[in-house]
């Protein structure tokens, strides 16, 4: 089986090694492909000359770009005899609907969170991402059950199922050594906005902790942040920001005491019989991660913040002084891991690929030929009213899901009051919103340094 999978961006992250160990732990008789807006993997290129770039999965795409991401689709569909499409939504999502019906290939895709439901802005988009889920997706993967109940709520026609993050399990698990001497932490997790939140409610809880370095795995946007905070905690002697490391786990393993993450992260620490203390996105530290709550977390892909538990100073120093011992291993039964092995996660995936079939939607080839007929072909595809009107013309009348009627209906009504904002218009929109954005932020921060500065002049120091 050859499976063409289709994301927007390939750097470094949690989709990236799940995406890797997906298709690295695959049989022989079965090939991935890849294509991708934008592919800057941090470390060598792990999938050798399979991997196609340059498409324009983004809001602003014209009709042009659109067509010629979908042409190139088809293009590498027939060349290397694709049999099925998997998608990774954001942006990639619609051209791959377009492609898949097109070339009557079956299409699944894998929710990565709750935020591949964040980036629909307009009511063509989200008009073309529920049609897409009702109309054109065989399966739904999802990496957390909240995204499960949320199809199954709207009553979508694709059948869904959990995918757990695939990992090379570390056998007899319980009886594997770990540096029980060190005090030193491991945080490990991408550096950007929705992460850096609980990474900052850890670090100021560091003068508090026993312990000795930090290092901290990962780059992201929040990063020279994430610096400045430990600057005004005076924690930066002891605080090392390593950047994006393949082998931080070897690292952890031989120099730390434990890790704290969240995620892909966590899991494959725990399996590696790694102590993990378990960050939120937003929230406070949740805990060590052990049976009970390895189990809570399985079904949330290591999220905690749902969990709404926290642990204090005083509990996280003498969990310090328990990992000391040597015989506190908190996940004894290696047991519980079977489920995410990369052999069975993978036998799974294959045998619900197997069964898909395809599905030739003629509505969608109708818009595809009538987008080319468009005069300026220079319009944006997702905002113009060109898009709008094909949508009605040939996919509302053959809609029966609820959900969907009520973005046309919706749609319909607030184009007739305000017209259409036009690709220019709302382009606009978004960069004043967010340089508004910027300078609140820089005069917070201002006003977060004057604040410290004073504190500090006083012999006092901040509890934020």
């Amino acid at each position: 089986m050859n499976i063409l999978h289709i994301a927007e961006n390939y750097t470094s992250g949690g989709f990236e090694t799940h995406l890797r160990t997906l298709s690295q732990s695959l049989n022989k008789e079965h090939e991935s492909f890849f294509a991708f807006s934008n592919f800057e993997p941090v470390m060598k290129n792990p999938f050798s000359d399979k991997v196609a770039t340059g498409f324009h999965f983004n809001l602003d795409v014209s009709i042009k770009d659109f067509i010629s991401d979908v042409e190139e689709l088809l293009s590498l569909i027939n060349k290397n005899r694709i049999d099925i499409i998997h998608a990774h939504p954001f942006h990639s999502l619609i051209p791959s609907f377009f492609a898949a019906s097109i070339s009557q290939k079956p299409l699944v895709i894998t929710f990565h969170g709750d935020s591949s439901f964040n980036f629909i802005w307009t009511p063509v988009q989200s008009i073309l991402f529920y049609q897409c889920l009702d109309m054109g997706i065989g399966h739904v993967f999802a990496v957390n059950s909240n995204v499960l109940k949320y199809l199954n709520d709207n009553n979508f026609k694709s059948t869904s199922s959990l995918m757990l993050n695939p990992i090379e399990i570390e056998v007899n698990i319980a009886q594997k050594e770990r540096n029980n001497t060190s005090n030193d932490l491991a945080i490990v997790s991408r550096l950007d906005d929705d992460r850096s939140e609980g990474i900052s409610k850890l670090l100021k809880k560091l003068p508090y902790l026993n312990f000795k370095n930090i290092y901290i795995f990962g780059t992201g946007s929040e990063e020279k942040e994430l610096m400045r905070l430990t600057k005004e905690l005076e924690i930066d002697d002891r605080v090392f920001f390593q950047g994006h490391k393949e082998d931080w786990l070897d690292f952890a393993k031989e120099k730390c005491l434990a890790v704290a993450g969240l995620g892909r992260v966590a899991l494959e620490a725990v399996c590696h019989n790694m102590p993990v203390i378990l960050i939120g996105k937003t929230s406070s530290p949740v805990g060590l991660i052990n049976e009970d709550l390895f189990q809570s977390l399985s079904e949330n892909n290591f999220i905690g913040d749902s969990l709404y538990l926290n642990i204090n100073n005083a509990d996280i120093n003498h969990l310090i002084e328990r990992l000391h011992d040597p015989s506190f291993i908190p996940i004894q039964n290696s047991n519980i891991f079977s489920d995410f092995d990369a052999n069975n996660v993978c036998s799974a995936y294959i045998k619900t690929l197997q069964s898909q079939q395809s599905r030739e939607i003629t509505e969608l080839m109708c818009i595809y030929n009538d987008l080319k007929t468009i005069e300026d072909q220079n319009l944006p595809f997702y905002y113009t009213n060109e898009t709008f009107h094909l949508l009605r013309k040939y996919l509302e009348r053959v809609t029966l899901n609820p959900l969907i009627k009520s973005y046309y209906i919706l749609s319909n009504y607030f184009r007739k009051e305000i017209d259409i904002i036009t690709s220019y218009h709302y382009s606009v929109l978004r960069s004043e919103l967010k340089q508004v954005n910027n300078k609140l932020e820089l005069l917070q921060k201002k006003q977060e340094n004057i604040f410290s500065k004073i504190l500090r002049k006083l012999g006092l120091k901040s509890t934020k």
